[in-house]
Parts: C-alpha cells; sequence; structure tokens
C-alpha cells in the first residue's frame, strides 16, 4: 500500500513540473536568422533586441496621424541590448535597424509592411505607404574608427516587405516576424526572421535617432571603438 500511495504522489509530482516547465516555456528564447549576402558580406545574427520609440523624435508624421513607431535591431555582436543601455554600438559589427510605423491613430500591431525607403519615396507615395503601415530598413556596418563603411544609401532598404507575427510593446514583452529586403542601389537581398524580447534602453537611443535613420544617415549612431 505504501508502494502504490509513493507511487502515486511521485507520479504527481513529475506532473507538476512538467506543467510547471510547460508554463515557462511560453517565453522563447531570442533568435534571429538571416539568409543572403549585402555588399559582400553574410549577416550572423548573435542578438537582437526591439523597443517603442517616441514618436517626438518624427514630428513630421504627426500630421498624417501616425500614433506609433516600433524598432527592431539585429546585431552580429553578442548583446545589443546592453550596447543600447550603454549608449554605444560597436565598431567592426554589423547591425540590422527596421522602424515600423503603426497606422494612423492605431499602436503597432501584428501585420504585414511595405518597406519604404523615406529619403527617395515622393510625398503621395510615402503619405500612401504610411496609410497602409510602413517599415524603413537599414544595414549599418561599423568600421574599425566606428565610421559606417558604408557609403550613403548603401545600406538603406528600397523596396521589400516585413511582417510582424506579434508584437507586445511592454516589459517582458517580444516581437517576433520575418522580412525580405532589398538592399542599396545594387539590389542585394536580405531575407530571414526574429524573436527578439523588449529593450527599453533600445528605444532610448533611438529616440533622437530615428530621423537620421529614416535618412540613411547612420553615422550619427553612437559607436565605441573598444
Amino acid at each position: 500500500m505504501r508502494n502504490r500511495i509513493n507511487s502515486r504522489m511521485g507520479r504527481g509530482v513529475a506532473l507538476a513540473l512538467a506543467t510547471i516547465l510547460m508554463s515557462c516555456g511560453s517565453h522563447q528564447a531570442p533568435f534571429a536568422k538571416v539568409e543572403g549576402m549585402a555588399l559582400g558580406r553574410a549577416f550572423e545574427a548573435k542578438s537582437m533586441a526591439f523597443a517603442e520609440v517616441d514618436l517626438q523624435a518624427l514630428p513630421n508624421l504627426q500630421p498624417l496621424g501616425v500614433a506609433s513607431l516600433a524598432a527592431v535591431v539585429l546585431a552580429d555582436s553578442p548583446n545589443v541590448c546592453g550596447e543600447a543601455q550603454a549608449r554605444s554600438l560597436r565598431a567592426n559589427q554589423q547591425y540590422l535597424f527596421f522602424l515600423f510605423v503603426g497606422r494612423p491613430l492605431q499602436v503597432v500591431a501584428p501585420g504585414s509592411f511595405a518597406v519604404v525607403d523615406p529619403g527617395r519615396a515622393d510625398p503621395a507615395s510615402l503619405t500612401q505607404a504610411l496609410a497602409d503601415g510602413a517599415a524603413a530598413a537599414l544595414l549599418w556596418r561599423g568600421g574599425e574608427d566606428c565610421e559606417n563603411s558604408l557609403a550613403s544609401g548603401e545600406g538603406m532598404a528600397r523596396s521589400g516587405r516585413a511582417t510582424l507575427d506579434a508584437i507586445d510593446l511592454a516589459a517582458g514583452g517580444q516581437a517576433s516576424g520575418s522580412f525580405a529586403l532589398d538592399i542599396g542601389p545594387q539590389d542585394d537581398q536580405l531575407s530571414g526572421s526574429f524573436l527578439a524580447d523588449y529593450c527599453a534602453p533600445l528605444g532610448e537611443l533611438l529616440n533622437d535617432k530615428a530621423a537620421a535613420l529614416l535618412q540613411g544617415e547612420a553615422a550619427a549612431l553612437p559607436c565605441n571603438k573598444g
């Protein structure tokens, strides 16, 4: 009798542990996968993060009814959120930035976003893209002296699509999605997917840099040679 009781208790404990482990697994570990080459170099994503960006960074969007911006960044450095907290990216690294623009009067939500180059789009096309939900993407590649080693416009995505499958703009939240980009006048193609953790310091870093990113001015980003 005692053995049967112990056996039932053991099964009960095992079931409880399995339930706990399954519930803990609902928050997946961040990951990203990038395929393709841009300017002769592959992109190996080792860390990723996302955050909400203060709309005050882009006052010209407010008259269009835009109410929300979200940034996602993939990096081939191991701790991009830590770099954002230190307010300094790293030399000799690559970063792929996305800015998702919410539809008028809405927060950024799951959906499919046309990738546009704001520096090249005419005002009417840009306004229509924003009304439908748009995104911008920029590849930043730092040199040894922290300068952007890509010439102006080379790293800006000129077209493509980016999809947000899920996004939770809160501490502890995650964002997941996929993308297919045509990069620069050379029309290099990058595609992939991501699952990123929320990182408030990233939003703080980009609050005063979002306008520069949308114009392809990646040199404005802070960088640390160390």
